[in-house]
């Protein structure tokens, strides 16, 4: 069913964006009379759906990852068009009016992503409030002495609702190279309040499957239900006795009152023998047991057993409503925009540098799988999502390399400064060097979803 949910999700969040993304360039190519031939959703062998009255030909091609348009261009045959369409040709137009068309389909997802997070905030989105879980031992939030069942109100001076505002927050020291990051936290027990200092000055965002509250010892806090949900075939566990239903209730006479306890007890204790008490109905039972070494999310060996844990529902008092009025939500929904532009293009930077691991990028796998995850959990999850990867996808096309808008701006900033157009042996080496680097880059990013899933 989750395969089900994820080819759809894919096919929908593909499908709107590309149509968003070309429809701004197609709409500006209008806007300045310049004949827009095709219109295309996807690549290669494609379907005639209809002509319009301007002679536009709309069709669905084969493989469904992008799209395209195709402008009237009559620079290799002049002939070809008869003399009272020649101004409806692009290489007729000047420089200027090249890059506004080309800049027109990031601006379009970027407006499309105000629309998205407008609707969200209107609707309503339900999130869950930032209650630290684990904590990793010497982790940088160890080391701020940041605790299990902490309530996490501020960041860097900016109030925090859910996870997603402490990310953001955090994720924005990092692009202004903020080394130490103040925090204040919340005893909900205790009603104590708690002031920590972040230190980031070594802190990446490398491994991990891009997650940045992990790389920082960080994890939310997680109802797990105590007892193994499954056992995993073949691993120590399992051929110990050790079967799903049981309760772990001490390791080596080490309470323990959760799964996640008991992964961080065993994470440094790879071939080691442990004693494992379990309960199992109503009696006590005793195993021992040798984790296996296996590689983690962040790149470190550490200790498995192999038994799996069950999330429970959050209580009402975890989860918090976003929901405001149409004049708040716009004005939430820019600056919603605005932060998630700006770090998608640090992000890009950051990648370009080597300063940040080309494991955190995701491709259509990853983003089948989110989208469908988006879309089980309900529309306004779904327009949250298709908001972020709208982002993305006009940040990444600004990027100066040819195939892409941002390649084709760069052609026209040259020719708007020289006056001429750029030589074609170099448009022409340039984008073959280019399509190389795509198709490997698209190979590696692909390897890296298989890897993360």
């Amino acid at each position: 069913m989750d395969i089900f949910y994820s080819i759809i999700g894919f096919i929908l969040a593909v499908g709107i964006l590309v149509i968003i993304h070309e429809f701004g360039h197609f709409y500006v190519a209008r806007l300045f009379q310049v004949r827009v031939t095709r219109f295309s959703i996807g690549f290669g062998p494609s379907r005639r759906i209809w002509y319009d009255k301007l002679g536009t030909e709309y069709v669905i091609s084969a493989i469904p990852l992008g799209g395209y348009i195709e402008l009237l261009d009559t620079s290799d045959d002049p002939n070809k068009v008869k003399l009272s369409d020649q101004h409806m040709a692009i290489n007729n137009k000047s420089a200027w009016i090249k890059i506004c068309i080309l800049l027109a389909g990031p601006l379009f997802n970027i407006l499309f992503a105000i629309v998205m997070y407008w609707l969200v905030f209107v609707i309503g989105i339900a999130t869950v409030i930032p209650i630290v879980g684990v904590v990793s031992h010497g982790s940088v939030a160890d080391l701020a002495k940041l605790k299990e069942g902490l309530l996490i109100t501020n960041v860097s001076g900016n109030i925090v609702n859910d996870w997603e505002d402490v990310t953001t927050n955090l994720m924005k020291q990092l692009r202004y190279k903020n080394n130490f990051v103040p925090i204040e936290a919340y005893n909900r027990k205790t009603s104590i309040k708690s002031s920590h200092i972040l230190n980031v000055s070594g802190w990446t965002i490398n491994g991990t499957k891009g997650d940045l509250l992990k790389n920082l010892g960080l994890e939310p806090f997680k109802l797990i239900d105590p007892k193994i949900w499954q056992v995993m075939p073949k691993y120590p566990a399992f051929e110990a006795g050790i079967r799903a239903g049981d309760t772990i209730v001490a390791i080596n006479n080490v309470l323990m009152h959760n799964g996640a306890e008991v992964s961080e007890y065993i994470h440094n204790k790879a071939y080691k023998q442990l004693n494992v008490d379990i309960e199992r109905n109503g009696e006590i039972l005793s195993f021992t047991v040798v984790p296996v070494s296996k590689l983690s999310d962040n790149g470190e060996e550490g200790g498995l057993i192999g038994v799996q844990y069950r999330n429970k529902p959050y209580p009402k008092e975890f989860i918090k409503i976003h929901r405001y009025g149409i004049v708040d939500s716009f004005y939430r929904s820019i600056i919603k925009t605005y932060n998630y532009t700006t770090l998608t293009g640090y992000f890009l930077y950051s990648m370009a540098i080597g300063k940040l691991s080309l494991s955190n990028a995701a491709g259509p796998v990853a983003i089948g799988y989110y989208a469908g995850q988006s879309i089980k959990n309900g529309i306004e999850y779904f327009l949250n999502f298709l908001g972020m990867v709208s982002i993305s996808l006009g940040v990444l096309n600004l990027l100066p390399i040819p195939w892409l808008d941002g390649g084709s701006i760069a052609h026209g900033a040259y020719e708007l400064l020289s006056g001429k157009s750029a030589p074609q042996k170099a448009i022409i080496f340039a984008r073959t060097l280019s399509l190389a680097f795509l198709t490997v880059l698209a190979v590696l990013v692909f390897i890296n979803d298989i890897m993360r899933l």
